[in-house]
């Protein structure tokens, strides 16, 4: 009976051990990429177009520092408390809260990884950005957008 209920542990802590990542551990992923200093890890949590996105917003904001060292710099990070997590097919959509704010995040899955997708978030930044350079550039042309209308 005894080597039964040790096969029975075993057999439990293999398949615990096993189980399949949920959208969740993706803030214990991204530390523990943060904490190696790991920057291909760190990407590897976003998806190709969130990647592409913070590139973009990099060129566009002149940092000397890729979005990802940025985030390696600043050390690891308290994890956000999740609220609910809801999963359908291959996307979730986390609840999160951290400094007394609820954000919702998009997760895609990727080849049985879950990854963040960020791109609506990052699109519409980057879209504010684009527009007030260009108001900047105008402005520094010398024209206005009132006068430009007319």
């Amino acid at each position: 009976m005894k080597k039964f209920s040790y096969v029975v542990v075993g057999f439990l802590f293999f398949a615990l051990s096993c189980a399949k990542e949920r959208p969740r551990d993706i803030f214990k992923k991204m530390n523990k990429a943060i904490e190696k200093k790991d920057e291909n890890a760190l990407k590897n949590c976003y998806t190709q177009e969130t990647q592409d996105l913070f590139a973009k917003l990099d060129e566009l904001q002149g940092s000397p520092f890729p979005w990802y060292t940025q985030i390696i710099q600043s050390g690891v990070q308290q994890e956000p408390k999740v609220i609910s997590e809801k999963v359908e097919k291959g996307k979730a959509v986390l609840t999160v809260e951290q400094n007394q704010r609820q954000l919702n995040l998009t997760l895609v899955k990727d080849k049985d990884q879950w990854k963040l997708d960020l791109t609506k978030k990052l699109s519409m930044i980057l879209s504010v950005i684009e527009q007030q350079k260009k108001m900047m550039e105008e402005k520094s042309k010398g024209k206005s957008p009132e006068k430009k209308k007319k």
